[in-house]
């Protein structure tokens, strides 16, 4: 794959990861459990920053195996980032309540 065509693919990954974990964090209704931006509590949506998380460690492993830097998909809302490995495992198990084609 060219050098463009990885970068244009990498950066339309980046995109679609961050709209999911939105999605996912949104119909999980963690703004008014977990997160502490206040503009997610009040809005009930997803809109805090995304950071880097080590529940994706595995993901960006994989990705830069296939010859990517990991950048896709390194990064979580924050409130699911920091989460505690309980918290994260009841989002996961939203993740795996999406509909099919949702996920990938």
């Amino acid at each position: 794959m060219k050098a463009d065509d990885l970068k244009r693919y990498e950066l339309s990954r980046e995109q679609h990861h961050e709209n999911l974990h939105r999605t996912i964090a949104t119909y999980a209704e963690l703004p008014h459990i977990l997160c502490r931006v206040r503009k997610c509590r009040r809005d009930g949506n997803c809109v805090g920053p995304m950071i880097e998380s080590r529940h994706m460690e595995g993901s960006v492993r994989a990705q830069q195996a296939l010859g990517m830097s990991g950048n896709a998909c390194s990064r979580l809302p924050a409130c699911i980032a920091d989460a505690s490995d309980e918290h994260y495992a009841v989002y996961r198990a939203c993740v795996e309540k999406m509909p099919d084609g949702v996920v990938s």
